[in-house]
């Protein structure tokens, strides 16, 4: 049994070439690829719609907010 043991890495030793990987590195565009695609088009404008009505909510409450203050301010000072 230790004679296998011996012999494997003896193996890797005489033939180097099999531990050496052959990969290949590659890079992909994502900002590329989402705004000359279809489908890519699709998501980025239902982001942006969804964006856009986020916004919308958010300076609504904001002026409602503003509105309570000044309605509080008012109180206090009478």
């Amino acid at each position: 049994m230790k004679k296998y043991f011996l012999f494997i890495p003896f193996i890797f030793l005489l033939f180097p070439n099999i531990l050496i990987a052959n990969t290949n590195i590659v890079f992909i565009d994502m900002d590329k690829i989402m705004s000359t695609s279809i489908a890519g088009k699709s998501i980025l404008n239902q982001l942006n719609d969804i964006n856009e009505k986020r916004l919308k909510d958010l300076e609504k409450i904001a002026k409602d907010l503003k509105n309570k203050e000044k309605n509080l301010l008012l109180k206090k000072i009478f």
